[in-house]
């Protein structure tokens, strides 16, 4: 129950600490920021989830700004109203226009991802993930950050795919109160103080453990109802005079009290050794008990002179520090406690194996202050703060290299407008049980093209297939997508005849090189150091097909997009082809006559025209 106080008492001191938990992770506020933004960007029209990412450093604004964009639509669903904000060009209103414009973002992305690589887009795209890390306990929200986006894979495991899928999976939890327990942080890799109970202790060991909150009493609820049952004694209830109606205590109800109340110390008993066990080095025993002189006295008088405590003491102690203390009364380390029960610290009742510390802490001050909680504060070093200040506002020179890869791929590089433009095109995910997308049906046009024989294939292109899907390079479902027309139409084209009559003719090429940092990203480089600019950065990637003609190379590079034209492909895929001709020149040290975009939906061989 206390567990995330004493926690947050030590972070408050500057001593690391997490506190384990069972349940609440839809109670934790990263989760329930990022649940708010995954609602949002699945409808949004849902005006809570609308406000709460708003207000969160997601969208940065506060609560007068609401208000202002609200004035602009008093009837309207808020998402209208901050979208006529987002039209204006205030400092309000670019906030909202990028606001809006990132969850336009994300709204395409939702229509065609799984929802896990949704989340995880979404925390680059928010940096959620490093915010998070930089709160109190970020270790642990980082973890339940993670946590949603592995539940969010495994509904996509599941069969449940896409946002609109997961977002009904966390609805029916909602519905049905359960609770997911929250990450759990790995004790052997965490070098902070853990809080937990005694029972989730059990098994485990720890250099140095405190025992807290020994002083609390025993429940005994169990053990005062008017009707009892148990086990063994059978049943006990009370006693009811008809006449005037007085209730007797009976002997069975006694007896059977008195049995669930053993029952109960005994496993407490059973509770207080696990956790004196759990140290390995140093054990510290934590009890806050009120009048201590008092009940001190009274268990002094208890103990007597037995060898062994009475087991009347231990079946009435009210709480594990009763058992505690009248032990270190009997104990030769306990002088402390003798003297402040009255007595005159007669010779122990046995030899220690051990000795113990005793202390007993003073009461608080009835008004706690901050001069009684924590010693004065030094004056403020004027002089080191502004030298702190200047060293925190120092900036990294080579910070924008950072920025650029040190090993990019041609495709990452050429590609990246194109698939922002595209992200929606793909089928839904819904429509994907059955069957190949047209992504995957391009990819088995791809590997055909890697694999085939093209003899074998312009002379018999069912036979060719086949046995490619004999060899098992192909799938049934692969060889059942390809195109037989537009494979046709290739190995009849005049780009094949000229391959066919190459002495040198190579398939899937690929290919490593390195290039000025200023070359991989020209408007980065800007900002850099000129001796930065030339740092060196890898480049790779995978050609098609080249083969040498007239003592030059020629490139080729397959295409299944669905175009209308050739001008369309050339503008999607020039900077790619330009890359392949620059690596392709230092390795090969031959000039490049052309590069060719061979496109099967529309028959054809597109040059591509390169810079001089």
């Amino acid at each position: 129950v206390h567990a995330g106080a004493y926690a947050d008492e030590l972070i408050r001191q500057g001593i690391p600490a997490f506190t384990e938990k069972s349940g609440g992770f839809f109670e934790a506020s990263e989760v329930l920021l990022a649940l708010s933004l995954l609602r949002l960007i699945h409808n949004p029209l849902q005006e809570v989830p609308l406000l709460a990412a708003l207000l969160s450093p997601v969208g940065g604004l506060i609560p007068d700004d609401l208000a202002e964009i609200r004035r602009l639509a008093p009837h309207e669903p808020f998402w209208l109203a901050l979208r006529k904000k987002a039209r204006e060009t205030d400092a309000l209103g670019q906030k909202c226009a990028a606001f809006t414009a990132f969850l336009q973002r994300m709204r395409i992305l939702a229509a065609a991802s799984p929802a896990d690589r949704l989340i995880a887009r979404l925390y680059e795209e928010t940096g959620l993930l490093l915010r998070e890390a930089a709160r109190p306990h970020g270790e642990r929200r980082v973890a339940n950050l993670r946590l949603l986006q592995e539940y969010a894979a495994r509904c996509e495991q599941n069969g449940q795919r896409g946002l609109s899928a997961f977002m009904r999976y966390i609805d029916r939890l909602a519905e049905r109160d359960a609770a997911l327990p929250s990450a759990s942080l790995a004790s052997g890799d965490t070098d902070a103080v853990q809080v937990m109970s005694i029972h989730r202790s059990k098994g485990l060991e720890f250099p140095f453990v405190f025992v807290a909150g020994l002083g609390g009493r025993f429940n005994d609820d169990s053990a005062r109802g008017k009707v009892l049952l148990h086990p063994e004694c059978g049943i006990g209830m009370i006693r009811r005079d008809p006449d005037t109606l007085v209730e007797h205590t009976t002997l069975p109800l006694q007896g059977v009290r008195q049995a669930i109340r053993c029952s109960g110390r005994t496993e407490e008993l059973r509770v207080l050794y696990v956790a004196l066990t759990r140290a390995k080095e140093k054990l510290i025993l934590v009890a806050s008990v009120p009048n201590p002189d008092k009940r001190l006295a009274e268990l002094s008088a208890a103990v007597g002179d037995a060898p062994a405590l009475p087991a009347h003491l231990v079946l009435d102690a009210a709480g594990m520090s009763d058992w505690i203390l009248a032990a270190m009364l009997r104990h030769p380390s306990g002088g402390i406690l003798r003297q402040a029960a009255g007595w005159q610290d007669p010779p122990p009742f046995a030899e220690a194996a051990q000795a113990w510390r005793v202390e007993l802490a003073p009461p608080m001050p009835a008004e706690i202050t901050e001069e009684t909680c924590s010693p004065a504060r030094p004056a403020a070093d004027e002089a080191l703060a502004q030298e702190l200040a200047g060293r925190f506002a120092y900036t990294y020179p080579y910070q924008t290299l950072g920025e650029i890869p040190a090993k990019a791929a041609v495709s990452a590089l050429s590609h990246t407008h194109a698939e922002a433009a595209l992200a929606a095109v793909s089928r839904p995910a819904f429509l994907s049980r059955s069957g190949l997308t047209p992504a995957e049906r391009g990819t088995a046009m791809h590997l055909f093209m890697q694999l085939a024989r093209y003899a074998d294939a312009a002379a018999d292109l069912e036979g060719e297939i086949r046995r490619l899907t004999e060899e098992a390079f192909l799938s049934e479902a692969q060889a059942d997508s390809l195109s037989r027309p537009r494979l046709r139409a290739f190995f009849k084209s005049p780009l094949y005849r000229r391959m066919a009559a190459s002495l040198v003719c190579l398939r899937e090429y690929p290919f490593t090189v390195t290039v000025p940092a200023d070359r991989l990203d020209p408007v980065r480089a800007e900002t850099l150091p000129p001796d930065a600019r030339r740092e060196p950065v890898v480049v790779q990637g995978i050609v098609d097909c080249l083969f040498e003609e007239d003592g030059k190379l020629v490139v080729v590079d397959y295409k299944t997009d669905q175009v209308s034209d050739a001008q369309e492909l050339i503008d999607r895929y020039l900077p790619q082809l330009e890359w392949y001709a620059y690596a392709l020149r230092q390795i090969r040290e031959m000039d490049t006559a052309q590069c060719l975009l061979y496109s099967f939906a529309l028959g054809e061989a597109i040059e591509v025209p390169l810079k001089k």
